[in-house]
């Protein structure tokens, strides 16, 4: 490639430019980016001071084929241009002489080599030197500083009070929102079933229409592969599975003899708390009441006398064996002590009371990190 020859009507300035012009051009054409089917090969970049500097280069610098060596390569060539623009100036004679004048004198004597009188001289006082005590005068001696014996804790200090097991979950400092059950365990009847239908909440639900307790441990309903396994076994089986666990049973055993419901209970809370990691959470929720039309039409003699009943014993069973009761019940109590929340058969929770229930158990969590556990 040669540059096309001009009439020389242009001005210095403009030939300058143009000729800046054809270095990037130049540069562009060794440095660019190729690609084909979509493969992008990236060539070395132009340097930088050629890319900062290149209008201030000379024509002649760049006029490469219309020189005598026009046959060299242009890479060669570009790199004989960037050492004329990075080159330091020469200094002329005055101004070599005019350098070494201002530079500081190299000494080779020794510090042992050097008189008194070359010390530094010390800094000027500038305060009156303190009176020395005399002689005469005792020394002066201060009182020992004793510090007050601590008998109670400081006032900032926390004293954290030991869980009480015999009241229901308090109102937690939290209020937790659905992701909270992600990895929570529901156990539980048919209205355990309506949270999993109507809350629409992500949780792991082993629940069934008509369950007891007593088929926690007997009824095989959880699927795993192609065999069935009770609930029981299925927790022990993935106990690293779930973080937290909520149970709730006793409105289909309002008719059992309360000893045998607590004993069974009591044998199923053990048999998942001893293959769960420790520590994990185990939430027993308190029967929800029904209405008076419902109690009326049961078949089986179900009514909130019952059924408060049943709550009490679930209250003594967890006080005992250290479980947390969840007082669920008196949220959905009218001044009868019917239920309160909307039900298409004075039983069972629809939407709105579903998420009053599960808003319910989201500010009743036991925050382990408040209580003292003692050993």
């Amino acid at each position: 490639m040669k540059l096309k020859n001009t009439k020389n009507n242009k001005s210095p300035a403009l030939k300058r430019l143009s000729a800046g012009a054809f270095a990037l051009a130049l540069a562009a054409a060794v440095s660019g980016v190729s690609g084909c089917a979509g493969v992008a090969v990236i060539n070395p970049p132009l340097p930088a001071s050629l890319a900062a500097r290149a209008f201030h280069v000379n024509a002649e610098d760049i006029q490469v084929a219309s020189s005598p060596r026009v046959g060299i390569p242009v890479e060669l060539a570009i790199a004989e241009a960037e050492a004329r623009v990075t080159t330091a100036p020469e200094t002329t004679a005055a101004e070599t002489e005019e350098l070494k004048a201002r530079e500081i004198p190299e000494t080779t004597e020794t510090p042992a080599e050097r008189t008194t009188s070359e010390a530094e001289p010390a800094p000027p006082e500038t305060a009156a030197a303190e009176p020395q005590p005399s002689e005469t005068e005792p020394p002066v001696t201060e009182p020992p500083v004793t510090e007050p014996a601590v008998t109670e804790p400081l006032p900032d200090a926390e004293v954290k009070p030991p869980y009480d097991f015999s009241a229901p979950v308090p109102l937690s400092r939290t209020v937790y929102n659905d992701d909270y059950f992600a990895d929570a365990l529901f156990i539980g009847d048919s209205r355990t079933v309506g949270i999993q239908l109507y809350g629409r909440v992500k949780a792991y639900y082993y629940a069934k229409v008509a369950l007891t307790i007593r088929g926690v441990t007997t009824q095989r309903i959880i699927p795993d592969g192609e065999q069935r396994l009770t609930i029981a076994e299925t927790v022990r089986k993935y106990p690293n599975s779930f973080k937290k666990v909520y149970i709730c049973f006793g409105l289909n055993e309002c008719g059992w003899d309360m000893r045998t419901f607590r004993t069974t209970y009591e044998h199923v809370l053990e048999t998942i708390r001893e293959v769960l990691p420790e520590g994990t959470p185990i939430y027993v929720q308190a029967v929800l009441p029904i209405t008076s039309a419902a109690a009326r039409k049961s078949p089986y003699g179900i009514n909130n006398t019952k059924i408060d009943n049943v709550n009490a014993e679930l209250a003594a069973m967890c006080r005992d064996g250290k479980y947390y009761y969840i007082a669920v019940n008196e949220d959905f109590k009218n001044s009868n002590g019917d239920l309160s929340a909307k039900s298409p058969d004075g039983i069972h929770m629809g939407s709105e009371g579903v998420r009053k229930w599960l808003d319910y158990l989201k500010s009743h969590v036991v925050n382990e990190s408040l209580y003292d556990w003692g050993e």
